[in-house]
């Protein structure tokens, strides 16, 4: 697969406006009197910009769906592992760390567990707690995978496999498992 150029300048665009995103930030947060007419400004300039993260996981999909080298599931998952959930798990850690420190959070491993499956610990990770992201990176593959092939079993049981997780992530939603 060559380089593709375009996604290249929309990955600066994304870091571009994730930068907008925090710099906007402070005006909208804070509605103060007579402050008005900032806050409308920062919301223009917050909301102009809040493509850029499902933008860098959908450029993320492309460039997934895109590669044609023929990877097995266990070295799929371990180089996406290494990529994403130990530092994910790592970066976590320390933010809970120091919210211990700063006496934001319990010292209890089992609350600090607690925070981390509910997304307690910091509201920047929002995007990997979405669930649905992790499987459906795993189907896209596999889908994609499939229709190079022609292999109709293998899309047929990916798409079982994505009926089956659609019906889980009710049953654990209705449940309470996780909001």
């Amino acid at each position: 697969m060559g380089r593709l150029i375009y996604l290249d300048w929309l990955r600066v665009l994304a870091t571009f406006a994730v930068v907008a995103i925090h710099a906007t930030a402070g005006y909208v947060s804070n509605l103060l009197p007579g402050q008005e007419i900032s806050w409308h400004i920062g919301n223009f300039f917050e909301s102009l910009t809040r493509w850029a993260v499902p933008g860098f996981v959908m450029i993320s999909g492309a460039l997934l769906l895109n590669d044609k080298r023929e990877l097995s599931f266990q070295e799929f998952f371990k180089k996406r592992t290494s990529k994403v959930f130990i530092p994910f798990i790592g970066w976590s850690f320390l933010f809970y760390l120091y919210g211990v420190y700063a006496g934001y959070f319990p010292t209890s491993i089992i609350e600090g567990i607690k925070l981390f499956i509910n997304n307690g610990i910091t509201y920047h990770f929002w995007f990997l707690y979405d669930y649905r992201l992790v499987f459906n990176y795993a189907i896209d593959k596999n889908i994609s995978r499939s229709c190079t092939k022609t292999s109709y079993s293998i899309l047929s049981h990916s798409m079982d496999l994505c009926f089956i997780y659609y019906k889980a992530n009710k049953l654990l939603y209705w449940n309470g498992v996780y909001n």
